[in-house]
């Protein structure tokens, strides 16, 4: 039997040769992940002389992640049982070199930082430079929405080619297409999702490249870039892939694969054999500003390639943003297809047919157009969503009535048809009250908790300013809705001052601006209404006119007294009233905005209030 203190002993020593053989293995498993220090630079550049690299390694801000943490592709088991494939099979010859980058501009490249998102960079990056080829326009769609929306399973710990999203897939709220980064800006975290959103793009379809079980060939990679675009790629990743730094990358490692990335051409004169122009998502700083050259074949690029249709139907005009009544000429065509007739339903509950159609809108809206295009080989179908924007929009600043010495509140309201992003009101209110100007504010509003509000170039001697609102970047709120309501609120201090006194408010043009509407299709420049202040008499009732000092609130009934000013005021001795506002009910009763001007109309209308159909008057405030 073993003493105590040799038994200690020994199960001292085994402890410890437990604890140092676990480190070494934790050594060497981290070390294949792990972030890239100066001496791993250093070791990695000696081995690119012995091993005759092409390209140069350097340090750069994604060496502090480990490649375990960047590369985020998980390969889904029996993916290909399910999937749709396009040969894509040459057609013709095809060019030595071609390069997407040379008649498009792409967004910058982004970096997906501390998550493993490449999937979900290459899936939105592979529709980006399609919105750049086809619309012409540098779009930055949301990748933390892929993150965080999909109903796959996929994190920040990894996922695969998600296009369906963009296709017929549903997140959480039901809702399909891509989300623009401005309305779900990247975080690099796995949080709620937290929709609805506002989905502008969709694709027509997508299909992974070759055959089922094969791996794309060169030439099939290149006839899917040539036809559709830049295509969503996988590749295996390794220390110098890490900390590439420019040149033709040929460290190749037949491994399986573990990053997505974007291939947008090819030049067959450079390398062994060939290279692709690949697209990262590890910032511009990152090898060629974002991009790499990579032999053909070299680390499985081009395993599980895809490409998407993002709009097989070119349309013309690309973008329409006009007011009621909107004549629009529309064109349809087939790309590199022949097209024998086209079907259309505006959106509007008309429809049409042919290649060239012109349809006239009277109502304003926010409108999709469904496009149906017969070619000898299909049927081409597409939604342009959001693609007409036919506004009748207006902005009127409330007329008010108070006291002297009193705090007014006085509401900017807004009718639109479209769903805003920004509203800027440039508003001014200089005049004979001298009113002071106090705060503003949406409590309470359609505005509330959806939109940012500030003040800018403030002119206190002038009584001017401007108000900008902006939607804020909230989850769910990604708008304002069409309505016709108050979208903020000014507080004025009225001095003391004669009854009877006005002071306009009204929306100016001040420092450049103008009252604008931002939509998604663009800005425009609403109606503008104006109002004002008026001390001493407007009553609580529209119709009560008659002319009485200090008359606020002393006098709520709306009689024949009235009446008898209005006359007097019309044809026979043209006094003034007390408050204009108040008489110009004709429009009140139509459920319209005041229209600044007393006349024969309000007069009927006050006539029919007191003795034919006894309209109910609304009230003033």
């Amino acid at each position: 039997m073993l003493h105590d203190k040799s038994f200690s002993h020994l199960l001292f020593l085994h402890l410890t040769s437990t604890i140092l053989a676990s480190l070494c293995l934790l050594s060497a498993t981290s070390s294949v992940f792990a972030q890239l220090s100066e001496t791993d630079i250093a070791e990695l550049q000696q081995r690119g002389i012995d091993e005759g690299w092409t390209f140069t390694v350097a340090h750069n801000p994604a060496c502090q992640y480990s490649l375990k943490v960047l590369s985020g592709t998980i390969e889904p088991a029996d993916w290909q049982e399910t999937a749709r494939f396009d040969p894509c099979v040459p057609t013709r010859d095809l060019p030595a070199a071609f390069d997407w980058r040379d008649s498009a501009t792409f967004t910058q490249v982004q970096t997906q930082d501390s998550c493993g998102s490449c999937w979900a960079f290459a899936t939105a990056g592979t529709l980006e430079c399609a919105i750049a080829i086809e619309d012409d326009t540098a779009i930055d769609l949301s990748e933390e929405y892929l993150v965080n929306c999909n109903l796959s399973g996929w994190t920040c710990q990894g996922g695969w080619a998600a296009h369906d999203y963009y296709q017929f897939r549903s997140d959480h709220c039901g809702d399909t297409g891509a989300v623009l980064e401005s309305s779900y800006p990247y975080t690099a975290t796995d949080t709620p999702c937290g929709c609805p959103f506002y989905h502008p793009y969709r694709i027509h379809s997508w299909f992974f490249i070759g055959t089922q079980h094969s791996y794309p060939s060169v030439s099939s990679l290149k006839q899917a870039i040539l036809d559709h675009g830049p295509v969503t790629v996988c590749v295996r990743t390794n220390s110098a892939f890490h900390a590439y730094n420019g040149g033709i990358f040929n460290a190749c490692e037949d491994s399986s694969i573990n990053h997505m990335v974007v291939l947008v051409g090819w030049d067959d004169n450079q390398g062994e054999s060939g290279v692709w122009f690949m697209r990262n998502s590890w910032g511009d700083w990152w090898g060629e500003d974002g991009y790499c050259r990579i032999e053909y074949d070299c680390s499985r690029i081009g395993y599980g390639a895809s490409y998407i249709r993002y709009r097989p139907i070119q349309m013309t005009p690309k973008d329409t943003l006009a007011p009621v009544p909107m004549t629009v000429s529309f064109s349809a065509s087939a790309r590199g297809e022949t097209a024998d007739s086209c079907e259309w339903d505006f959106g509007d509950g008309h429809e049409g047919s042919g290649l060239s159609p012109v349809h006239e809108y009277i109502e304003p809206g926010y409108y999709s157009v469904l496009t149906r295009l017969f070619t000898p080989e299909e049927v081409l179908e597409y939604t342009f969503s959001g693609w007409i924007s036919a506004y009748a929009d207006t902005m009127t600043i409330a007329s008010v009535g108070t006291n002297a010495d009193t705090q007014v509140r006085v509401d900017v309201s807004a009718r639109n048809y479209l769903p805003l992003k920004e509203i800027t009101l440039p508003i001014s209110w200089a005049g004979d009250l001298d009113l002071q100007y106090d705060s503003f504010s949406t409590a309470g509003l359609r505005t509330d908790g959806i939109v940012d509000a500030r003040l800018a170039n403030y002119d206190f001697f002038g009584k001017r300013f401007i108000l900008e609102l902006n939607v804020r970047t909230v989850l769910g709120n990604e708008s304002i809705d069409p309505g016709d309501s108050p979208i903020i609120s000014l507080w004025f201090t009225v001095p003391s001052a004669a009854p009877g006194t006005s002071n306009p408010i009204v929306l100016t043009s001040y420092a450049g601006r103008s009252p604008t509407f931002v939509t998604y299709a663009g800005e425009y420049l609403p109606e503008t209404v104006d109002g004002g202040i008026t001390t001493g008499c407007c009553i609580d009732t529209r119709g009560n006119v008659q002319t009485v000092p200090y008359c606020y609130g002393s006098e709520q009934n709306v009689d024949i007294s009235d009446l008898t000013e209005l006359i007097s005021h019309l044809f026979i001795n043209f006094g003034p009233l007390c408050c204009n506002h108040e008489a110009d009910i004709a429009p009140a009763i139509a459920g319209q905005p005041p229209d600044g001007s007393v006349d024969v109309g309000d007069l009927t209308a006050l006539i029919d209030h007191l003795f034919i159909t006894f309209p109910e008057l609304p009230d003033c405030y």
